[in-house]
């Protein structure tokens, strides 16, 4: 009997270790951006992506959500919109989806009675940023804001910029975010 016990406590460890080796290497890991974060706010988490092309999108669903979206996707389940912001752009553009980590983010506005019923306005309104591009030159180059969202289970915000062409043809260049109040939140470079 001990023996069968053994060999059952044996059994159930090695399939736990199967399953979970096999649960790491299917679990897709968030893509490296080929940006570099060159100083930020420590007040803030950041980190940057970049979708090249004519459709972008920015999936922001955390790794369990990324694990099942294809089969709820394939089987109708849910909107295939679901944890994702998009856009569509006319020419093959890059776009810098930036995302902002911080406590504030997190803290839901009240709720505010109106004729049509109960409406969540923000307090203070959602974050808003500027991202201004600076090439080797000089010159700068407020750049053009092509969506954003405030997770606020999750306390993030997160924004994109449209970047006209390829990183090729921004090599060197500086990509400064500041607040509306002009503080510097981060600095980029595209190497």
């Amino acid at each position: 009997m001990m023996k069968l016990q053994r060999w059952r406590a044996r059994y159930i460890l090695v399939l736990v270790t199967i399953a979970v080796a096999t649960l790491f290497v299917l679990l897709p890991r968030p893509g490296s951006s080929p940006l570099v974060v060159m100083s930020f706010d420590k007040k803030f988490g950041v980190s940057t992506l970049c979708t090249f092309g004519t459709n972008h999108v920015y999936y922001y669903g955390d790794s369990l959500d990324r694990v099942f979206d294809p089969a709820f996707r394939r089987w109708k389940l849910v909107e295939t919109n679901a944890y994702r912001l998009r856009y569509q752009s006319d020419h093959p553009a890059t776009v810098v989806w930036v995302r902002f980590d911080h406590p504030d983010y997190a803290k839901q506005p009240p709720l505010v009675a109106t004729p049509a019923g109960p409406v969540r306005l923000p307090a203070g309104g959602q974050p808003h940023f500027r991202a201004r591009l600076i090439n080797k030159a000089g010159a700068e180059t407020v750049l053009d804001q092509v969506g954003s969202m405030q997770h606020y289970k999750r306390g993030f915000y997160v924004e994109g910029w449209l970047l006209r062409g390829s990183l090729e043809d921004h090599r060197d260049d500086l990509l400064l975010i500041d607040s509306t109040n002009n503080m510097e939140v981060v600095t980029i470079r595209v190497p």
